[in-house]
């Protein structure tokens, strides 16, 4: 799981802003889309099919880069 200490959560998913990435979460869920915003240091907004949405920081347990073609999705 992510430190829900801001300073280091952004320094954790800065490296990830604009790219194509997969995000597994604590609630088992995964998202594959673009990463777009940190936003105060507690959310991760991701462009998935052209709609965003807001995932907690808390909630983020794995990140990792994707290649672009890569369909975008929730599960």
């Amino acid at each position: 799981m992510i430190s829900e200490n801001p300073r280091y959560a952004r320094e954790f998913l800065e490296p990830f802003l604009g790219k194509k990435v997969v995000i597994g979460t604590s609630d088992f869920h995964y998202v594959s889309g673009r990463a777009v915003a940190f936003v105060d240091g507690t959310k991760l907004t991701v462009l998935i099919n052209e709609k965003e949405i807001m995932i907690p920081v808390a909630n983020v347990e794995t990140i990792s880069e994707v290649p672009e073609i890569q369909a975008d999705y929730i599960k």
